[in-house]
């Protein structure tokens, strides 16, 4: 007890601040000095360690309290990020699964429509160049022709937007009769019109 009171006056006489826990006169103390320069003095204060140490618990207690409301806060963010993160997941896993369903239907159903209308196709073309076939019958095999080069047209077009959403269209430029195909877009808007 005393040695430390030895080493705080020394610390007190050569200018040094500091503190220190000792015992004075049978009580745990706490004791911080300063020097007064413009002076030449030290300035001592002396405070029981039962006031200190209450008040040291209390914070004690509060930081850990923030300590433990902060780790709170950053493991639910975690879990919240994690929660994000799998439904984010889910989503696309949702997503890709519904676009090859509709492309896998989109193809069996292009298939599916195509057939018959070949057939269509092929047949009114086999009685338009049946000798027997009267003006008004290929007339009307004609009609059926148009509308149904329209509507293979149209399949293949749905066929094409399958293709460029799972970015699997392979473009291939090629040379076109520019009358031609204003005339066939003529066709197609009369018949609509009509």
């Amino acid at each position: 007890e005393d040695a430390n009171l030895a080493t705080i006056a020394e610390q007190m006489v050569t200018g040094k601040p500091g503190w220190s826990k000792t015992v004075l006169d049978g009580e745990n103390v706490y004791v911080a000095h300063m020097p007064v320069t413009e002076v030449d003095w030290s300035l001592a204060l002396v405070l029981p360690t039962q006031n200190i140490d209450a008040e040291l618990r209390f914070l004690d207690f509060i930081a850990a309290m923030f300590g433990i409301t902060i780790f709170g806060m950053v493991l639910l963010l975690w879990k919240v990020r994690n929660t994000e993160k799998a439904q984010l997941e889910l989503s696309r896993q949702r997503a890709d699964a519904e676009n090859k369903a509709k492309s896998d239907f989109l193809a069996t159903m292009s298939h599916e429509l195509r057939t018959p209308l070949n057939g269509i196709l092929g047949y009114s073309q086999v009685i338009m160049r049946d000798p027997d076939t009267t003006v008004r019958q290929k007339a009307g095999c004609s009609v059926i022709q148009q509308c149904g080069e329209h509507l293979l047209a149209m399949i293949n077009d749905v066929l094409e937007l399958a293709k460029i959403e799972a970015r699997k269209l392979k473009l291939e430029p090629a040379p076109i009769h520019l009358s031609n195909f204003l005339e066939g877009v003529a066709d197609i808007t009369y018949l609509k019109a009509e």
